[in-house]
């Protein structure tokens, strides 16, 4: 048996790993950008919640008593 045909199973059995670990890596980061996605819009309504609080706040001590 030549190097070659010992070394084909090793190849082929590296190549499956890298596929495994590419395929979590890729729906991990699905998972890290979703999750992402659900704070930035967390973090939008907050930040829409605070100015309209500070609207009301600005309009109730600007008023012309």
């Amino acid at each position: 048996m030549t190097w070659r045909a010992s070394a084909l199973p090793v190849g082929v059995a590296v190549l499956a790993v890298l596929v495994v670990l590419s395929v979590r890596c890729i729906r991990a980061w699905g998972t890290i950008a979703a999750k992402g996605t659900a704070a930035k819009a967390q973090v939008a309504l907050l930040h829409h919640k605070a100015v309209a609080v500070e609207t009301r706040l600005a309009r109730h001590f600007n008023q012309d008593d």
